[in-house]
């Protein structure tokens, strides 16, 4: 590996070890990244991108198509009053909603591997494990460690999103946020008004993304306990399309509340710069290749930089992933106060 150049070979021995580790269960439990809330915004939302890769696209990254809900206003006239002829009739515009956009989030992450040390027992000199292994596990953990903090910068972001919620139902609002009561924080309260939130809202098909304050009660309901109580339980959380993410939450810092998010109203959006091929740049024993991220349904792609360097008189073969992303707000949701997303922070204790 050492003096022979970085080829699809090569890639094709790290992927298939990289598969192997992938399909042994204790492996993939070690290597699956924690990214509940950004699988859930991937996996339901509505907007269609495409990335943009030509060269008079290059001040964009994406152009998205977002679905609008319209104006609701309507005018009235006065049916006995005659008048002149109708001759022509206008309307507000309904938009197509393609909208361009760059990418605001980069991230990256790098390892190394040491190829020979000056000492015997250094870098793979007398060691029980192949090169193709260490790049494996290297990869895996490095796209488990991006894509988690993927998911944390998401949530954070969403809650900047969080717009008025038109039905406080006797609760108070600040900053975007509804305060629901520490002693109302519970399924059996917040449920029911979250469904009158989302009617009131006009909200299509919204979803629930809860940083653990219902997992008590979703755990009592889903334990199987038969009483008339954790019957019901049951029942209210299947009329909710919910999901949990305690360490995403927390991790963004927001474990204190839940969004009420609409499908329309926010899509992730990625772009890779390279090709799944290996390229090789010619300088600097620098190559570039992409690879999918199964963590995210093979929908994102992280782009991966390969260099084989000397420091400090050792050879190291150096690896940075790097994502490109953002999650974006629907621009043309009729209403300008209804931005699809509402944030519900659990008050303090009394």
């Amino acid at each position: 590996m050492a003096t022979a150049a970085f080829d699809d070979v090569k890639l094709r021995e790290v992927r298939t070890t990289m598969e192997n580790m992938w399909g042994d269960a204790q492996m993939r439990k070690n290597f699956t990244a924690k990214a509940d809330t950004l699988n859930a915004i991937i996996q339901k939302q509505t907007a269609n991108g495409q990335a943009l890769n030509g060269q008079r696209d290059k001040d964009v990254d994406v152009r998205v198509t977002w679905l609008t809900l319209g104006d609701e206003t309507v005018q009235t006239f006065d049916p006995i009053a005659t008048g002149p002829a109708v001759c022509s009739i206008d309307g507000p515009e309904l938009q197509a909603g393609a909208q361009d956009y760059r990418l605001t989030i980069g991230t990256e992450k790098t390892f190394k591997i040491e190829e020979t040390g000056s000492a015997w027992g250094e870098g793979l000199r007398d060691v029980d494990v192949s090169f193709q292994q260490l790049v494996a596990q290297g990869l895996l953990e490095t796209r488990k460690a991006l894509v988690e903090d993927a998911n944390s910068r998401i949530i954070a972001k969403l809650d900047t999103f969080a717009g008025v919620n038109k039905y406080l139902g006797g609760y108070t609002a600040a900053d975007g946020d509804t305060t629901i009561p520490a002693a109302d924080y519970s399924a059996r309260t917040l449920l029911p008004y979250l469904a009158r939130v989302q009617m009131m809202n006009r909200y299509v098909d919204p979803y629930i993304l809860d940083g653990g304050l219902l997992w008590d009660d979703m755990f009592i309901s889903a334990v199987g306990a038969t009483g008339a109580d954790q019957v019901r339980l049951q029942s209210l959380f299947g009329q909710f399309d919910i999901t949990e993410d305690m360490w995403g939450f927390a991790k963004a810092g927001v474990d204190d509340r839940a969004f009420l998010v609409d499908r329309n109203a926010v899509g992730f959006f990625s772009k890779n710069h390279y090709t799944r091929a290996v390229r090789e740049l010619g300088v600097n024993g620098l190559y570039n290749y992409s690879m999918p991220l199964p963590e995210l349904g093979n929908r994102v792609e992280a782009d991966v930089v390969y260099q084989f360097k000397c420091i400090d008189d050792k050879y190291y073969h150096v690896y940075k992933l790097i994502l490109r992303y953002d999650l974006l707000q629907n621009p043309i949701i009729g209403d300008a106060d209804l931005t699809g997303v509402l944030a519900f922070r659990k008050g303090a204790a009394v």
